[in-house]
């Protein structure tokens, strides 16, 4: 899968996909099961290269997506918010959500691509394309055995922040995003402390304009990672490792041996401003900020967002002259209500809070069951925390301070 055997490499598709991802991955086999010839390439060597991703996410989304359950490699039934000076803790009666190990998740999507008869080519990244007068484009690839040009119908970007396909959008404001994380190997009695919960460490406190986590990851393993936002390009931003190292050693408390390091980068367009598509080409995934920006989480909002991208797809393979009308209507009828919110809150909550709101909105939270929560991390329906806490005075204080009025 290294590079291209040029001798046999064919050189004609309908779809090239560039980025194995979530999205990338997802999008492969729903075609190839199709019956399209697709490409699909990735610059990362091998799976196991810097699988950053919390990869956290509630347990519907296997069944929704067709994720097998040795992908999982630890449930959650609980869940722990550390603010500076609260804590809450919220404990479940059966499991809500699993962790997943992110490189055996798009071995998985890249690996059912291929048994459907789709090319796949790893250590091979996009570097141009050009239309086509005829329809389709051109599409150059890079590979260590050099640059290979191929031709397809369609191109698909799902090259998350790198945006291989478009770049960044001028005039377009971005929101940056750096994470650390150590994959860790603990003791069995450390392990049962977060072996069936999630816990998120928010406040300065903990992480200046970020937060922190432990996530378990079975056979006595922990990932304990932090993340920092910025508007801008973040420079000038203090290194992530110290943050995760008080992590260690404040709440892990125990000797951790590091099994792996890895991290990565985000950028998020606010008010979702990418390039959504031109010409024979469409973007999917983090390329047009298809993940929520207020707790990093995208890997089930790719692949909803590959389902919606999908009839675009086959619509401009069958009529090449008819680009992708509507996509971008589309996907911003699905996320653009949530996800503004979720930008404000989180430009908010990470770059302009002090910690006695954070250890106010935790107070606020602990009166409230699992259920309510779940429903705010990871359904978004912030309307309900009002009214479950009776849209008392206080928590509608609290909320237009977060919604900044």
């Amino acid at each position: 899968m290294l590079g291209f055997d040029f001798a046999r490499f064919s050189g004609m598709f309908d779809v090239v996909i560039a980025g194995a991802g979530p999205a990338g991955g997802h999008l492969a086999r729903l075609l190839a099961g199709r019956g399209r010839s697709v490409l699909l390439v990735d610059a990362i060597p091998d799976w196991r290269h810097n699988p950053f991703s919390s990869a956290g996410l509630p347990l519907e989304a296997l069944d929704r997506w067709g994720l097998p359950h040795g992908l999982v490699k630890a449930r959650w039934r609980g869940l722990d918010i550390v603010s500076t000076a609260e804590r809450g803790h919220w404990e479940g009666d059966r499991d809500r959500g699993a962790v997943l190990d992110f490189g055996e998740l798009r071995a998985f999507l890249g690996q059912e691509a291929c048994a459907q008869g789709a090319e796949l080519r790893l250590g091979t990244r996009l570097v141009g394309w050009d239309a086509l007068p005829e329809g389709g484009c051109r599409v150059r690839l890079a590979s260590c055995a050099g640059i290979k040009e191929v031709q397809a119908r369609v191109l698909v970007d799902a090259t998350g922040p790198a945006r291989a396909a478009f770049g960044l959008r001028p005039g377009t404001d971005y929101l940056y995003g750096v994470g650390l994380e150590h994959l860790v190997e603990v003791d069995e009695a450390t392990y049962r402390r977060f072996g069936d919960r999630l816990v998120f460490y928010l406040g300065r406190g903990w992480v200046p304009g970020g937060y922190g986590w432990v996530f378990p990851m079975g056979q006595g393993r922990l990932k304990v990672g932090a993340g920092l936002f910025t508007v801008g390009r973040g420079a000038g931003r203090p290194g992530l490792e110290p943050f995760v190292q008080r992590l260690l050693r404040e709440e892990v408390r125990a000797e951790a041996r590091v099994l792996d390091t890895h991290g990565g980068v985000l950028r998020y367009a606010r008010g979702l401003g990418d390039t959504y598509a031109s010409g024979p080409v469409i973007a999917i995934g983090d390329a047009v900020s298809t993940l929520n920006v207020l707790g990093g989480e995208g890997i089930r909002f790719a692949m909803e967002g590959v389902e919606i991208a999908l009839p675009f797809v086959e619509a401009a393979l069958g009529d090449p002259g008819r680009g992708f009308h509507g996509y971008e209507r589309a996907m911003k009828k699905r996320f653009r209500h949530s996800w503004n919110q979720c930008e404000a809150l989180a430009i908010r909550k990470y770059l302009e809070e002090d910690d006695s709101r954070f250890d106010r909105m935790v107070r606020l939270l602990k009166k409230q069951d699992l259920d309510l929560l779940m429903d705010v991390l990871f359904h978004y329906r912030f309307g309900r925390a009002l009214r479950a806490a009776g849209a008392g005075y206080l928590l509608g204080k609290l909320w237009r301070k977060l919604r900044g009025g």
